[in-house]
């Protein structure tokens, strides 16, 4: 059996483990979500390109297979 101290310290630890993990994917998930933004406004740059009559306000539809 384990001292009360250890237990302890054993749950804190895993608790900041935890807690350090989370804010590392919060960190990628925000990165993933600035490069998913930046991707999609290019695409829409490039679908304007193809088709300069969607220029006039109308929203290209964009599709993933």
């Amino acid at each position: 059996m384990q001292s009360r101290s250890a237990f302890i310290e054993a749950v804190l630890t895993q608790y900041l483990r935890k807690r350090a993990r989370a804010e590392v994917e919060a960190r990628d998930l925000e990165l993933i979500n600035k490069a998913a933004n930046e991707l999609i406004a290019e695409v829409e740059d490039i679908l304007r390109y193809q088709d300069p009559e969607a220029e006039d306000g109308a929203e290209a539809e964009i599709r993933c297979n």
